[in-house]
């Protein structure tokens, strides 16, 4: 949980935040979604994992869902 919420809600690299379900959570929350946006997974991962290519396509991010199953 610890990581979780640095890397996702307390993450100085995001210029805004990460839409979070549920918005409150803790360690008894059993199930946590975070749903970034291309943007946000690129403020996140950096640029070269979100975007990519070569001379004949460049391919991005679609989607992207981090689940947190907490036992």
């Amino acid at each position: 949980m610890a990581f979780f919420r640095t890397f996702f809600v307390d993450n100085d690299k995001l210029s805004k935040p990460l839409p979070i379900t549920p918005t409150e959570f803790d360690d008894t929350s059993p199930v946590i979604v975070v749903n970034p946006s291309h943007e946000q997974a690129e403020e996140l991962l950096g640029v070269s994992m979100v975007k990519g290519g070569n001379s004949l396509s460049t391919t991005y991010l679609a989607a992207m869902f981090n689940v947190l199953l907490v036992r």
